[in-house]
């Protein structure tokens, strides 16, 4: 495992763009054996795609002042945002998802949670990025959307959605929108 961290953090762009055409090599070498690729092909692949995760995220940093937002914005009057989240429980072993719709004035349109039983990949994910989706950690922007994925995994909630919000949540929407 210490080897797909220490590649994670000292290039990650090279690092995942690796594991991804090297994954897609072996599946073109056992389901397309007409076409087999060259080993320079992937090769190259990675190097190109490496290289535009790299400027994407260059532009990325550049176009925005920071994409981590501390508390609930509004949208523009007649609009909705999207808000979601994750967590992982490690007791539970699995990964939940939420997600809440809201309008321009911060009222309910939408809401749904889920769990995932985590994979292999999804696993060091979540191990690479521990303190971002540990559930023990209080959220303060972005609270109901915590909320929602943490009742998913606790309740044991493949999918849900919700017209109204439910009455534990109410108090959440409202402290969303004090922060």
């Amino acid at each position: 495992m210490s080897w797909f961290l220490n590649g994670s953090k000292q290039q990650p762009f090279l690092f995942f763009s690796a594991l991804w055409w090297i994954w897609r090599y072996r599946n073109n070498a056992i389901f397309n054996t007409v076409d087999p690729w060259l080993p320079e092909k992937v090769i190259a692949l990675i190097r190109s795609s490496s290289e535009e995760l790299l400027r994407v995220f260059h532009l990325q940093r550049l176009s925005c002042s920071s994409t981590l937002k501390l508390s609930w914005t509004s949208p523009a009057q007649g609009t909705v945002t999207v808000n979601s989240d994750v967590c992982y429980i490690e007791s539970y072993g699995t990964m939940g998802f939420g997600c809440v719709i809201r309008d321009w004035k911060g009222d309910w349109k939408k809401g749904c949670a889920g769990s995932i039983p985590p994979s292999g990949i999804l696993q060091a994910f979540i191990l690479l990025n521990a303190d971002t989706f540990a559930a023990n950690n209080e959220r303060f922007a972005n609270s109901v959307a915590d909320a929602l994925a943490k009742y998913a995994v606790v309740h044991g909630v493949y999918q849900v959605e919700w017209l109204i919000p439910r009455d534990d949540i109410k108090e959440l929407l409202k402290r969303d929108m004090a922060v």
